[in-house]
């Protein structure tokens, strides 16, 4: 089975690595970038199947406004809005994004993210 390739636009990515990607290292190839120059210059060299975007990034940066800047320029890789508050998610999915999942039912079972994200595949 082919892994699911996921960028993870996040500034927490060290907690995320541990507490969820490394449990899903067989189904999953994470890629992270921490704001949205990274991102950017990830989905130039790196083939992704999902975004995986936080809500609320450093410096105030909010996730929803780099889904909608990715759509205007025409990004059509799924983009999963992934933040604890349900609220940034909503406004994600407003703004672009395909879905969206908490990080709280996520968190204590990484195997939930394959599962969403395979509803929509």
């Amino acid at each position: 089975m082919d892994k699911i390739r996921i960028l993870v636009v996040d500034d927490e990515s060290s907690i995320l690595k541990t507490t969820i990607f490394s449990k899903l290292e067989n189904e999953i190839q994470a890629y992270f970038a921490k704001d949205e120059e990274e991102c950017l210059t990830a989905l130039e060299s790196i083939q992704v199947d999902w975004i995986l975007m936080d809500g609320s990034l450093e410096d105030d940066v909010w996730g929803k406004d780099i889904v909608c800047r990715l759509r205007a320029n025409r990004c059509q890789t799924p983009i999963c809005m992934f933040s604890s508050c349900e609220d940034m998610n909503i406004e994600g999915v407003n703004a672009g994004a395909n879905t969206s999942i908490r990080k709280k039912e996520v968190i204590p079972t990484p195997s939930k993210l394959t599962e969403h994200l395979a509803t929509f595949s």
